[in-house]
């Protein structure tokens, strides 16, 4: 989803926990403060009883139910799109590696080449 599109859903997302919390009869206050919409979780000192990795996945999972075909598929061309993107640049890279690894391996040969040659003016001059 485009930033455009993840900006919308998330000022639909907090509209959502703003009119849940005044269905909730108008009051922030209580046990809870008013915070998450009317449930009561428990929460110690470092927030949320779970994991916040497994709490990050659970709220992707409801988030992604919450949204229309059209918005997973949208979600779905754009992915694809990426991963064709990316496959792209994948291929362009390895054909430069590739020859890159060919320039240098001639330029090692030629160093060789080289080497050579100066050996033999060398002993051609020795022997002169």
């Amino acid at each position: 989803m485009d930033d455009k599109k993840t900006d919308q859903y998330m000022e639909t997302k907090d509209l959502d926990k703003t009119a849940q919390g005044s269905s909730n009869g108008g009051s922030n206050s209580g046990s809870n403060g008013g915070t998450n919409g009317g449930t009561r979780k428990k929460r110690g000192v470092f927030g949320s009883l779970r994991s916040s990795a497994k709490s990050e996945q659970e709220d992707v999972t409801r988030d992604l139910h919450k949204l229309t075909r059209t918005e997973l598929l949208e979600m779905l061309v754009d992915e694809t799109k990426e991963a064709d993107r990316l496959r792209a640049e994948n291929r362009r890279l390895r054909k430069e590696l590739e020859r890159a690894k060919e320039d240098l391996d001639r330029s090692a040969s030629l160093s060789a080449v080289i080497a050579k040659l100066e050996e033999i003016v060398e002993r051609a001059g020795r022997q002169n």
